[in-house]
């Protein structure tokens, strides 16, 4: 009897399979003249203009309602129905990996969101999850394939199923090497992944900075979404950005008796403090667009001070860019 099995099947019986061709959006590994040549579709939206297909991070601070908002787009991506006066999208299997409730506690949101009405038959839950590394993702992807029609999935949060090993990391590593591995999944799974985490982030420079791709959070994903909560009589606002989105503001109410968010109207825009005010008044007064030099001339506030607002003024579409180095008012011609 031989020492060792003969390998199965024998080499001249083994077959190599042809590689599946992938979409654009599917594969990993271009050459430079192939990325530059590459049609990338335009999105495809799950929830329309508010969560595409692909990696979705939803950011806010502990507790204010980020579930609640998941859950409506859950309910709108399983049942078809419009979502925060968005237009109805076509439905399909949805599962939502609720990692900090329970069942009881999911069951009492879910009545009270539905109001009676029936639920739709192609949402799932989970309320337990591996960690990414041990067996997490292979549990998500089964999931899909066994769905005729997969549409979405929603980890409710990602502290749940990180890997422990992560946690030496520092926390960009940490959060950009979890992320990067949603992002493939969601890409082979040709699914949205909404993915919610926890962050505060009480500055509107901050979550600029998160929505035009300079943070490490939104470096791996398609899409983000920032619940901003609301400030004195302001309403909450749900910002919308990334690299391939348009980036939009909706006002957000809180529905008490729903116990979700719902659109009251277009979001207010943010008021302006005193010193970006002198430095509209000064734009709107000048009769061609002004360098800041002249800006700071005509207001008397410190060059430095005017050369700073000015970037961030026309990063939020306070102001415009009209040339190199000079600034104008929107709504000059």
């Amino acid at each position: 009897m031989p020492d060792q099995l003969a390998p199965w099947p024998p080499p001249h019986r083994r077959h190599r399979r042809a590689p599946p061709v992938m979409s654009s959006d599917q594969r990993t590994r271009f050459t430079a003249a192939e990325l530059l040549a590459e049609p990338f579709p335009e999105p495809s939206w799950v929830v329309p203009g508010l969560l595409p297909q692909g990696l979705t991070l939803l950011l806010g601070a502990p507790a204010l309602g980020k579930t609640a908002l998941a859950l409506s787009f859950a309910l709108t991506a399983s049942g078809g129905e419009p979502s925060l006066g968005t237009a109805s999208a076509a439905p399909g299997a949805v599962l939502y990996v609720a990692l900090e409730d329970s069942p009881r506690h999911l069951q009492s949101r879910l009545q009270t969101m539905l109001r009676g009405g029936a639920p739709p038959t192609a949402l799932e839950f989970w309320t337990d999850c591996p960690t990414l590394d041990a067996g997490g993702l292979r549990g998500l992807a089964a999931w899909a394939a066994q769905r005729p029609n997969p549409r979405l999935i929603v980890v409710d949060t990602v502290a749940g199923v990180t890997p422990p090993a992560f946690a030496r990391l520092l926390p960009e590593d940490r959060d950009g090497a979890t992320l990067a591995a949603f992002a493939l999944l969601a890409r082979r799974l040709r699914v949205a992944l909404l993915v919610l985490h926890h962050l505060r982030l009480g500055r509107r420079e901050a979550i600029a900075r998160v929505l035009s791709g300079r943070s490490h959070l939104s470096r791996a994903v398609d899409a983000v979404l920032v619940l901003e909560q609301p400030r004195g009589d302001q309403p909450a606002v749900l910002h919308v950005g990334g690299p391939g989105v348009p980036a939009s503001r909706h006002a957000l109410a809180w529905d008490r008796a729903a116990r979700t968010w719902v659109v009251p109207g277009p979001a207010p825009a943010a008021p302006l403090s005193v010193t970006r005010q002198v430095i509209v008044a000064a734009l709107r007064a000048a009769p061609a667009p002004l360098r800041p030099r002249d800006i700071a001339a005509a207001t008397g506030l410190n060059p430095v001070t005017v050369r700073g607002h000015l970037r961030k003024m026309a990063r939020a579409g306070q102001i415009r860019v009209a040339g190199p180095g000079r600034y104008a008012p929107i709504d000059a011609s």
